[in-house]
């Protein structure tokens, strides 16, 4: 979704995908704290966090700036081989 975004409209879109979601996990956060309750407090908070290191992880595959692969990194696999 997001490198299509970037293909037909450019980095406006891109920004404001990125603002909007800010604005989700920044907002579950902030409901998150103010319950009292300490399971939901954990709970909407995991699920925001994993929300958010999703959405990177995905932005940056897509803009090239994190490799993903199922292969470890060329010395890492060296060093296995090495061993």
């Amino acid at each position: 979704m997001f490198a299509v975004a970037a293909e037909e409209f450019g980095i406006i879109l891109c920004l404001a995908m990125l603002a909007l979601f800010a604005f989700v996990i920044i907002r579950t956060l902030s409901r998150a704290y103010a319950n009292d309750d300490m399971f939901s407090r954990s709970a909407a908070s995991g699920l925001a966090i994993l929300f958010g290191v999703q959405a990177a992880i995905k932005m940056s595959v897509n803009l090239q700036l994190k490799h993903l692969a199922l292969s470890p990194p060329h010395h890492l696999a060296r060093d296995l081989a090495a061993a």
